[in-house]
């Protein structure tokens, strides 16, 4: 079984657009905004990062990709303002419920796990 095969069998977001997601992007962002940009400045960072919108990645609803960023940034966010309670991530990003927040930070990380094994299998190639 390649690793198409197995992404296809996940119904995961292709291994290229996982990589973009890595943790050296989120760690260099990280980096750049301690505590010296507010959260909407993180989310618009995020956004044009990705090619996005801040209003895309506040907005109700979008494709897979929007959504997978959409969790990422949720995920970033989190870890960079460990003061901020969930509620309040999920008003910064257009008021969602704080599940909705905590459900795109558990999917970004498995995401992130099954990143990794993707790529260590890749390499044995």
């Amino acid at each position: 079984m390649n690793v198409s095969q197995i992404e296809s069998s996940l119904h995961v977001v292709p291994l290229a657009s996982l990589e973009r997601l890595s943790l050296a992007v989120n760690k260099e962002m990280t980096a750049r905004h301690l505590s010296k940009t507010t959260t909407d400045a993180l989310i618009s960072d995020i956004a044009t990062r990705y090619g996005l919108t801040s209003a895309q990645l506040k907005g109700d609803r979008g494709p897979n990709p929007i959504s997978v960023v959409r969790a990422a940034a949720y995920d970033l966010v989190h870890r960079e303002r460990p003061h901020m309670s969930l509620p309040m991530i999920g008003r910064a990003f257009g008021g969602r419920d704080h599940s909705t927040i905590l459900l795109g930070i558990r999917k970004h990380r498995d995401r992130m796990a099954w990143a990794e094994i993707l790529i260590w299998l890749g390499s044995d190639q």
